[in-house]
């Protein structure tokens, strides 16, 4: 696998984790919205019967929706953001295996996108994308979507072994 195939496969898969991000972002965006609003459901409730309790007055209707909507909209916006400058980010990944940059760290995991925790013991693990983190001579870090199909050829293309050299090595230890 060349260097334009590993580009054309890392682009494909920071596609997929940018749809699963997606379908992750409005699942969790409905849930934390009908908590919100059965809350202040309740709250409006409570507030009808009179009470002296001064947590239920009217500025808590007034400006809480506001700041959870407010930080709501900049979490999703940080996360959108990082998502659409990403294949920059892989795209100057390619340039430093082009420039035969050495990897000194190699590390991959797993995350999981949409994450439900249930009562109990029930955790369901959904959509989940394969990371590399990869750290270079020049100590630039890079963190990307990786299959798991793509580690090898990149180990090799960093390691500056080409089909080539790498069957030109196995003719010699072959011919002694």
């Amino acid at each position: 696998m060349n260097i334009s195939n590993v580009k054309e496969e890392l682009l494909k898969y920071n596609n997929k984790d940018r749809n699963y991000t997606i379908i992750a972002m409005v699942f969790y965006t409905v849930v934390f919205g009908s908590m919100v609003c059965l809350f202040f459901a309740t709250q409006a409730i409570m507030l009808s019967k009179p009470s002296d309790n001064p947590l239920l007055s009217p500025m808590l209707f007034t400006y809480l929706p506001w700041a959870i909507l407010l930080g709501l909209l900049i979490y999703l916006a940080y996360h959108f953001m990082q998502l659409y400058k990403r294949p920059s980010k892989i795209n100057s990944f390619i340039a430093e295996l082009e420039n035969e940059q050495t990897i000194n760290h190699f590390n991959e995991h797993t995350r999981y996108r949409l994450y439900i925790q249930l009562p109990r013991i029930i955790k369901l693990k959904l959509l989940p994308i394969n990371y590399g983190i990869i750290q270079f001579d020049n100590k630039k870090t890079f963190q990307i979507p990786m299959p798991a199909h793509c580690v090898q050829p990149i180990h090799n293309l960093a390691s500056g072994a080409t089909h080539t050299s790498i069957d030109d090595a196995w003719n010699q230890l072959e011919n002694n």
